[in-house]
């Protein structure tokens, strides 16, 4: 078995059968059903509740089942990813600058840069176009951030900046060729 990681959850391909294990039941793309019935219990009062054969809410694109009973939107990933770093910036700006010169709006610029970050993870672009556009936001960030509080740019904060931007679109790039590896696979 080969395992791809697909931004809506892990799966294997058995390249015996060529079906796709989902962590608790086959899927037959050739015919676009799952082989063997879910195990979760009957709920016979909501839509699709006797189909045992379902799966993500018989939408695998938008939901994630990572262990085939309980699914999970995959946008809420960008919307926490923007939730937790503006809260971070609303903590590291505490720090350094106090609880009274916490600036909102450079705190949500931070989460939008996040939010891009992520976004670019699930495009499928390169590893080395990844890094580059994750340095320059990186250094927009920086740039940015260093507007909000009228402070000037130097060139240790801009190293610092524009390293941990290419770390992330480094990271970024990992999900990236993952997620162009599942483009692949569904392909053939």
């Amino acid at each position: 078995m080969i395992n791809y990681i697909h931004n809506s959850g892990p799966f294997y391909k058995d390249v015996e059968t060529c079906w796709y294990y989902l962590n608790s039941r086959y899927y037959n793309h050739k015919i676009g059903r799952f082989i063997n019935a879910d195990v979760r219990y009957l709920e016979p009062g909501l839509l699709n509740g006797l189909n045992l054969y379902i799966y993500s809410r018989n939408n695998p694109v938008m939901y994630s089942d990572f262990n085939g009973n309980t699914f999970i939107l995959v946008t809420l990933l960008p919307g926490g990813s923007f939730l937790v770093e503006y809260g971070s910036s609303v903590v590291s700006q505490s720090i350094s600058y106090g609880w009274d010169d916490i600036n909102y709006w450079q705190a949500g610029v931070d989460g939008l840069f996040i939010l891009g970050s992520t976004a670019l993870a699930a495009t499928g672009v390169g590893l080395g176009l990844s890094i580059g556009l994750g340095a320059a936001m990186g250094f927009g960030q920086y740039a940015i951030d260093s507007a909000f509080h009228g402070e000037k740019l130097t060139l240790a904060g801009s190293k610092i900046y524009i390293s941990f931007g290419a770390l992330g679109g480094l990271i970024s790039g990992a999900g990236a060729r993952n997620s162009s590896n599942i483009a692949k696979i569904w392909l053939e």
